[in-house]
């Protein structure tokens, strides 16, 4: 079982690591399954809608996971 993800895909999600240093920061792998493989086509930044304990916990908005969707 594997994830697969192009260098582009990992430097977006490093970016976005970096750009909201020091909070959480998340988002959506969006792409396929191929067999007991996934295959990443794209990344989707999310905010982090937490403002109690951004710094260790997340919570996504659930009009964006809609949009993702």
């Amino acid at each position: 079982m594997g994830l697969h993800l192009t260098a582009e895909h990992k430097s977006e999600i490093e970016k976005h690591g970096v750009e909201t240093y020091p909070h959480e920061c998340c988002g959506f792998l969006i792409g396929s399954l191929n067999g007991e493989d996934s295959t990443v086509d794209e990344t989707v930044r999310a905010v982090n809608t937490r403002t109690d304990r951004p710094s260790n916990r997340f919570e996504i908005d659930p009009l964006e996971l809609m949009k993702a969707d």
